[in-house]
């Protein structure tokens, strides 16, 4: 499971997510909910915080629901928030540094 499927998956469940300033997340709803994602964010972590960022980036993976998958590449750079709204419904996350 990669950082985009747990935070789609957590939000399916109702969560809510954000990063807090201390590098830590902030994870918001149903307890049962939470205990079930717990361990894939303590797994995740680094890369959920990473995609959470508000930190725009060039190259993105988007799938969308039908699962069509396809790398954007954006200049100027865009954001999570930027993309999302571009692709809404579409899992994005972003593509690793070559």
């Amino acid at each position: 499971m990669n950082a985009c499927d747990i935070l789609a998956g957590a939000r399916k469940d109702g969560l809510t997510v954000t990063p807090a300033s201390d590098e830590t997340l902030k994870i918001r709803g149903d307890s049962s909910a939470i205990e079930r994602w717990l361990p894939e964010f303590r797994a995740h972590k680094a890369d959920v915080l990473d995609l959470l960022s508000d930190v725009p980036r060039r190259m993105w993976l988007v799938t969308r629901p039908s699962g069509e998958r396809f790398s954007v590449s954006c200049t100027p750079p865009s954001s999570l928030a930027e993309l999302q709204a571009r692709y809404p419904g579409a899992a994005i996350e972003a593509e690793p540094e070559p």
